[in-house]
C-alpha cells in the first residue's frame, strides 16, 4: 500500500498553528479576548497541483464561495444578500435598522487602562442591513475587479494588476477594516499567479476560508483569460489565535498527529480491520447517547464520549480512501460576472473532498 501524505495546505496550516502556540506572544486587542500572535508569516501553494481546502477540519465551501462572489462579483455590502443564501458569517457585523452597529469591545480609558464596554456606533440609517463602506462597497465604487479583468484579458504582461480594498477615506465608515486588503495578479508564460496581502489574520476562522476563496478566485480569473493557474503566495501581518480558541486549535493539531500516525501504516488489510472495529465501537457508543446528543451529532457536534472513536473512523477511512480535492468551474461560463451566485452556487464546486469533522471556533467581534 502506498504511504498517503497529508495535503500540502493541511501541513502548512498546522505548521502555522504550532508556530503561533510555541512562539507567539499574548497581546491585547480591540475585542474582549486577547490573542496569541506572531508578527508575520508567509507561504506559497501550487494551486495547479492541489486545490487548497482544509481536510483536518470541515470547511463549508458553498458559504466560502458565496462570500467571495458577494464581495468581488456582486460588489455588495448588504448582509441580507448573504442571509438570503443561508450564509451567516457576517451577521454579527450587520448594522441595525436604526443605523447602529452594536458589540462588546475593549475601550482604552484616559488612564491607559482597558475596559470592556457596550459599543453602539452610529453609521446612519442609509447603511441599515449592511457592513458600511467596506469590502464589496469598495469593489463596486472603484470598479477594481473591472480593471483586474481588463488587464488579464488585454495586458497580461502588466506589473500593476492590483486590487485594493484599502482606502483611508472609507476606513471609519465600515464596521470592519479589510483583513485581506489586496491581491495582485501576475501572468507568466500562460500561467496566472496571485499574491495576497493580509494585515490581520484570525487563523482558526478566517484563514481557511480566505485561502480557499482566493484559490477559487485564481481559477475564475484564469477562466476569463484562458490561462492555467499557478502559485498562490500569501503574506500575513499579525497571524493570531484568540485565547478562547486555543483548546480547539490543540484538538486540531492532535487530529493532524493522529492522521500522521495512521498514514505510516502500509498494511491495507490491517487498516480495513481497524476501521471495521472502530465502526462497531462507534455503533455501541451511539446507542448510549441522549436525545440531545443525537440531535447535536446531526449538526456535526460530536459528544465527548464519541470523539476519539469518531476521529479514528474518519482517519482510517481518510487513509484508505484519501481525498484529492479539485475545483470544478462550469466550463460553459467564460464571463466572470455570469458565474451563478444563487443559493446553491451551481457553477463552482469542490469535488473529491473529505474531512475529519467540524470544529466550532468562537468569534471575537
Amino acid at each position: 500500500m502506498e504511504v498517503i501524505q497529508m495535503l500540502k495546505w493541511d501541513e502548512e496550516y498546522l505548521r502555522l498553528c504550532k508556530k503561533i502556540l510555541n512562539e507567539g506572544k499574548e497581546v491585547e486587542n480591540r475585542t474582549i479576548n486577547n490573542t496569541i500572535k506572531i508578527p508575520s508569516y508567509n507561504f506559497n501553494l501550487d494551486v495547479s497541483k492541489e486545490f487548497p481546502i482544509l481536510t483536518v477540519k470541515k470547511l463549508f465551501s458553498r458559504q466560502a464561495f458565496l462570500e467571495l462572489l458577494w464581495i468581488y462579483q456582486v460588489g455588495s455590502n448588504d448582509v441580507n444578500w448573504l442571509q438570503d443564501r443561508r450564509v451567516s458569517i457576517w451577521d454579527e457585523w450587520k448594522i441595525d435598522l436604526d443605523g447602529y452597529w452594536n458589540a462588546k469591545q475593549k475601550v482604552l480609558n484616559s488612564d491607559g487602562s482597558h475596559e470592556i464596554k457596550e459599543i453602539h456606533k452610529y453609521f446612519g440609517k442609509e447603511y441599515a442591513g449592511t457592513i458600511g463602506e467596506a469590502y464589496g462597497y469598495i469593489v463596486n465604487k472603484y470598479k477594481g475587479v473591472d480593471r483586474v479583468l481588463d488587464i488579464i484579458k488585454n495586458h497580461p504582461e502588466a506589473r500593476d494588476n492590483v486590487m485594493s480594498l484599502w482606502y483611508n477615506c472609507h476606513l471609519d465608515k465600515g464596521v470592519l477594516r479589510p483583513c485581506v486588503w489586496s491581491h495582485e495578479v501576475d501572468i507568466t508564460n500562460g500561467t496566472l499567479n496571485m499574491y495576497v496581502h493580509q494585515r490581520s489574520c484570525d487563523v482558526p476562522l478566517g484563514l481557511p476560508f480566505n485561502v480557499t476563496q482566493f484559490a477559487a478566485l485564481m481559477h475564475l480569473y484564469a477562466r476569463v483569460g484562458g490561462y492555467k493557474v499557478g502559485t498562490l503566495s500569501w503574506s500575513i501581518k499579525d497571524a493570531h489565535i484568540y485565547v478562547n480558541q486555543v483548546e480547539k486549535i490543540k484538538e486540531l493539531i492532535e487530529r493532524g498527529k493522529t492522521l500522521s500516525i495512521y498514514e505510516g501504516y502500509k498494511n491495507r488489510t490491517w487498516l480495513e480491520g481497524q476501521l471495521q472495529n472502530y465502526k462497531e465501537e462507534y455503533d455501541k457508543i451511539l446507542k448510549t447517547l441522549t436525545k440531545e446528543e443525537l440531535i447535536n451529532l446531526k449538526k456535526g457536534i460530536v459528544p465527548d464520549v464519541l470523539k476519539s472513536t469518531d476521529l479514528k473512523v474518519k482517519v482510517c477511512d481518510y487513509v484508505l480512501n484519501p481525498p484529492s480535492p479539485e475545483l470544478w468551474v462550469n466550463p460553459d461560463v467564460k464571463d466572470f460576472y455570469k458565474f451563478n451566485n444563487d443559493d446553491e452556487c451551481k457553477d463552482i464546486k469542490v469535488l473529491n473532498y473529505k474531512d475529519l469533522g467540524k470544529i466550532n471556533f468562537p468569534v471575537s467581534e
